[in-house]
């Protein structure tokens, strides 16, 4: 009988599924490749049927590349999951297949990283030894979304529960999608539509908050005009609580940008709760500002 050797002794086993061209994808893959034993096939076909005949006893994880839409199908999932059943899957995403709108519903079981966020997040959800914890909880892949919210949100030292939120978005619908993840965690949100009419009412507003979270999106006219977005100016006081900006794909300059207007963190969209959640709690901190991915 083959037993399995102690995970101190040994490297973990990835299986990596899909077209590795991406050049999004290269940085990544060369990190995992040396801190992991990595079998590749562009096919998951071809990888499900290396395991059947082959058999990889101990595989750890699958990596699903995902560089364009429609690559892979939740009927390859399946099949590789019933190959090998008790392997953590994880999908690495790349720019043509960040959020729900470009690649569909997410495939179930899967814990999907945008390229963007490898550096944090990939290493961590494969399970590597000697990484810092940040382990998306590996839930049934019956489960319902809110289990999996719930799931997400169990492991955060969150202690914010009853602070005030001003969302600051010319978007109604933004508004009500950030109230209702804020609520989850007992944060009460109060909308405050961007203008110079408004002024104000928006400083006496903002006055009496814990922290302003900011659409930037939406304030950049949703076309990507990043020169014009307005994430300093005079609708919002100097003396304002930490403020956190919510930018979608937000390149190095863009956090920079941001940063130097005194944006305590940047949350990339689209994104995680878990983000959202974790950026809020550095913002309050003066001894722990960062970016969320």
């Amino acid at each position: 009988m083959t037993t399995m050797p102690p995970a101190d002794d040994r490297r973990l086993r990835i299986c990596v599924v899909g077209s590795a061209v991406c050049s999004e994808l290269a940085e990544p893959l060369a990190e995992l490749c040396r801190r992991a034993e990595c079998r590749f096939f562009a096919e998951a076909s071809a990888a499900r049927a290396a395991l059947e005949q082959q058999g990889w006893p101990w595989l750890d994880a699958f990596l699903l590349l995902q560089a364009r839409p429609g690559e892979l199908s939740r009927a390859d999932v399946e099949r590789l999951v019933a190959a090998a059943p008790l392997a953590r899957v994880v999908g690495l995403v790349g720019p043509w297949c960040e959020g729900e709108g470009r690649s569909g519903r997410p495939l179930p079981g899967v814990v999907r990283v945008p390229w963007r966020a490898w550096p944090t997040r990939l290493l961590p959800e494969l399970g590597l030894p000697g990484v810092a914890t940040g382990r998306t909880p590996q839930l049934p892949r019956t489960a319902s979304d809110t289990e999996r919210l719930t799931a997400q949100l169990a492991p955060l030292a969150w202690q914010g529960g009853g602070l005030r939120a001003i969302v600051r978005t010319h978007s109604r619908p933004v508004f009500e999608a950030l109230a209702a993840a804020l609520e989850l965690v007992e944060v009460e949100a109060a909308w405050q539509r961007p203008g110079a009419a408004r002024e104000g009412a928006a400083h006496a507003a903002v006055a009496r908050a814990d922290l302003v979270l900011v659409d930037g999106w939406q304030c950049a006219g949703g076309d990507g005009a990043r020169a014009n977005l307005p994430i300093g100016g005079p609708e919002i006081p100097l003396l304002a609580p930490p403020r956190v900006l919510l930018l979608a794909f937000p390149r190095p300059d863009d956090r920079l940008a941001a940063r130097a207007a005194g944006f305590a963190a940047v949350v990339a969209q689209p994104g995680r709760l878990t983000d959202l959640i974790e950026a809020i709690a550095a913002s309050r901190s003066p001894l722990c500002r960062g970016d969320a991915s």
